[in-house]
């Protein structure tokens, strides 16, 4: 090797490491900022379920975890875990949501198995749950959902 290339291979090296040094600080010290770019981190349930106590809001999470597939790839899964708010006072609306709990499960399901793997990946959240929103909001009479959030919201592949 020349003397030059030894310099470059030294240079390389340098920044390789320093690098691989800086990734394991971050993730060592800073492991909460790590794939922050990726999705906004929401309230968890337990989180969101705390926070609204107090309030004149409840947290409706009963759907539960569901794991869903696209209508192109069997083996690709969507794991969601969706959840909203509701105003506490209204019994008769909160009656509605537990006994449509399993016709919304229902068209969570078949929404996703109308979409292909590519949409859904390409898509960004928003807009899913802007369609969700207006597909549960059908569904509802007595009162209607002003947003939903995802506490899981996985690709498996």
């Amino acid at each position: 090797m020349t003397k030059f290339q030894k310099i470059l291979m030294f240079i390389a090296a340098i920044l390789f490491f320093s690098l691989a040094l800086l990734s394991l600080v971050r993730f060592v010290f800073f492991p909460e900022q790590v794939g922050t770019a990726f999705r906004k981190k929401e309230a968890t349930i337990a989180q969101a379920e705390a926070k609204e106590e107090k309030s004149e809001r409840g947290v409706f999470s009963s759907i539960g975890q569901l794991r869903l597939s696209t209508e192109d790839a069997d083996d690709f899964i969507v794991i969601l875990r969706p959840y909203f708010f509701y105003p506490k006072s209204d019994t008769d609306f909160f009656e509605e949501l537990v006994t449509k709990n399993q016709k919304m499960r229902f068209l969570i399901t078949e929404y996703f198995s109308k979409k292909t793997k590519d949409y859904i990946i390409n898509t960004k959240e928003a807009n899913i749950k802007s369609d969700l929103l207006s597909i549960l909001n059908e569904e509802l009479v007595l009162g209607y959902i002003t947003e939903l959030y995802f506490d899981e919201y996985i690709f498996l592949d």
